[in-house]
């Protein structure tokens, strides 16, 4: 058996952020946020209806072709409802999350 010499194969350093593409969870997650941000960034362009667009004879039904989450008692669908909606909600969370850390760090360090 004639083996390479440990010396002649190449090192592999381990990048920043490597462990997310090889963790199975990781990469899942990622790409559910990226969805759900390209989701609600392209609501104007993906909603399917107009989410204030009322179809009183469609009220109540289960998911269908037409509707794929079905729609409200007042015949909303529900799908473009959940697509303009994630963008505000999106947005409050990323304020609160700079909020807290601009509150949060310096009342932090001057505590300790």
């Amino acid at each position: 058996m004639d083996a390479a010499p440990a010396a002649a194969r190449p090192i592999r350093r381990p990048t920043k952020f490597g462990w997310l593409i090889r963790d199975v969870r990781a990469l899942i997650s990622i790409v559910y946020l990226l969805l759900l941000l390209i989701m609600a960034v392209g609501a104007r362009w993906l909603a399917p209806y107009n989410p204030a667009e009322l179809d009183l004879t469609a009220t109540l039904s289960a998911p269908n072709a037409a509707h794929w989450l079905g729609t409200d008692d007042l015949g909303r669908d529900t799908l473009s409802r959940v697509m303009y909606g994630a963008g505000p909600s999106l947005y409050s969370a990323v304020l609160s999350v700079i909020l807290g850390l601009t509150i949060g760090i310096p009342f932090g360090l001057l505590a300790g």
